[in-house]
């Protein structure tokens, strides 16, 4: 829901101007285009809104620096040169520039709204459980940010702040997307020195101590091994260090402790470790896929991500009519509730009628998806072989996988923690216990979420 920024009324996704009291009216547009509805963060110099675009009709974060225009210029071309690195990357897992530009002389830019939870907050909920993220599906989230990340450098831009918080995984999808270029370098300046800006757990030696050279490309995958480090174990490389001082000595030195000594099951992956975070910055990977490729070479095979074409980034918004039957998936291995989630969905898309596929096992859901991707998943949570974390976990890495929304679909809804099922990306569940009625109403809220019950088009 999106609440009017001056009365808090609330404001429909397609209606232009608030109908209580008028705010959005042209004369009070940023750049006559973007409606502000609500604050989302404030740093330093900037905040950022949640906004929409009046012209094209859709939601995006708008960051803008802070009003008092009490900043430097060097302050002001750093968020130039923020807006300008966001604007030649072009990748599913980095952030989307849309448009830069100046309103009563403060400058802005606008940028896709990612709406999701921080890597970081997920990690912690995983660790306040004793757990941590599945293996595999850490493995995954890492080998789709390494391509971002890929993208970020041959587009000549360091990030230079690599770290879960700047990671965000997407609602609906489970995309993983990098955000956050407030301390971005360009390549092409010479002589990047480091001067100790970034967040102290994933800084790198040259970072902290300017006099072991420049900061390059290096600096950023130290920060990513460390962020690889935490998702696996939940827990940043140097947690029992305490102060900056302290910190930056452990850096400058020390190794983290060998994974092998906490968790001997992912001892695996200490050798890769060791080299993403090597000390001297000639001798890390040169790449962030390399990283990739390294974790996924020594991992078990039942925990290797696939690592294909990148996956298809998620569908838009209430799009034109579809030229083809919506394609659900039911995952459930209870015949009567096979029955029961199939008539749910064939009378949620009563207009458009679906072509639906029904399956009692992970496996076979897997099977089904990797031939024909779903739009829509209802899947079962306790289920033989796989369960529906892993089930999904692994429909995520096909190609398409992240198009499918999905919901869960479980007799214990009420019982299950939905803590584990955020690092997915997923939001609906259903009590089979609440009747049918509740069901078709669901299924039909997330296809109008995603256009899939207009009508076919016609040729």
């Amino acid at each position: 829901m999106i609440r009017c920024a001056r009365c808090d009324g609330v404001l429909e996704s397609r209606v232009s101007v608030c109908t209580n009291c008028g705010h959005g009216r042209p004369d009070e547009l940023l750049d006559r285009k973007y409606r502000l509805d609500r604050e989302l963060g404030r740093g330093g110099m900037g905040v950022v809104y949640l906004a929409h675009d009046m012209l094209l009709d859709r939601p995006v974060a708008l960051k803008q620096m802070l009003p008092d225009g009490a900043y430097s210029q060097d302050q002001l071309q750093a968020f130039r040169r923020e807006a300008s690195a966001l604007a030649s990357v072009r990748d599913e897992h980095v952030v989307q520039i849309y448009s830069f530009g100046e309103h009563q002389g403060q400058p802005f830019f606008a940028m896709e709204l990612v709406r999701g939870a921080a890597l970081g907050s997920i990690i912690a909920q995983h660790a306040k459980h004793l757990t941590t993220v599945p293996l595999h599906r850490a493995l995954t989230i890492v080998a789709q940010v390494a391509r971002g990340l890929q993208a970020v450098h041959r587009a000549g831009v360091l990030h230079r702040d690599i770290k879960p918080d700047n990671i965000l995984i997407e609602e609906g999808t489970g995309r993983p997307v990098l955000i956050d270029f407030g301390l971005v370098s360009l390549l092409r300046d010479t002589h990047i020195q480091g001067n100790a800006e970034g967040t102290p757990d994933y800084m790198a030696p040259e970072v902290w101590q300017p006099s072991l050279g420049e900061v390059t490309r290096a600096a950023d995958i130290y920060a990513f091994g460390c962020t690889v480090y935490e998702l696996l174990l939940g827990r940043p490389p140097f947690y029992d260090v305490n102060g900056a001082s302290a910190l930056m000595g452990a850096h400058l030195v020390r190794m983290p402790a060998p994974l092998a000594a906490l968790h001997p099951h992912l001892g695996c992956f200490d050798p890769v470790l060791q080299r993403a975070m090597a000390k001297k910055a000639r001798d890390r990977y040169p790449d962030a896929l390399d990283l990739a490729l390294a974790l996924r070479d020594a991992a078990p095979p039942a925990a290797r991500p696939v690592l294909g074409p990148t996956l298809a980034p998620p569908p838009a918004q209430n799009p034109t009519a579809p030229s083809r039957p919506a394609e659900i998936l039911v995952i459930d291995d209870d015949p009567i509730f096979q029955k029961v989630i199939s008539r749910a969905a064939q009378i949620a898309f009563h207009e458009a009628p679906p072509r639906i596929s029904v399956v009692g096992s992970g496996t076979e859901a897997l099977e089904r998806a990797s031939v024909v991707p779903p739009d829509l998943v209802l899947l079962d949570y306790h289920m033989p072989e796989l369960n529906g974390l892993d089930t999904l976990s692994r429909l995520r890495t096909l190609k398409e996988g992240a198009q499918a929304r999905v919901i869960v679909v479980s007799g214990s809804v009420r019982t299950i923690e939905r803590w584990p099922f955020a690092v997915l990306g997923v939001q609906d569940f259903y009590d089979k216990t609440g009747g049918l009625p509740p069901l078709v109403e669901l299924i039909g809220s997330v296809a109008d979420q995603l256009g899939l019950r207009a009508p076919l088009a016609r040729s």
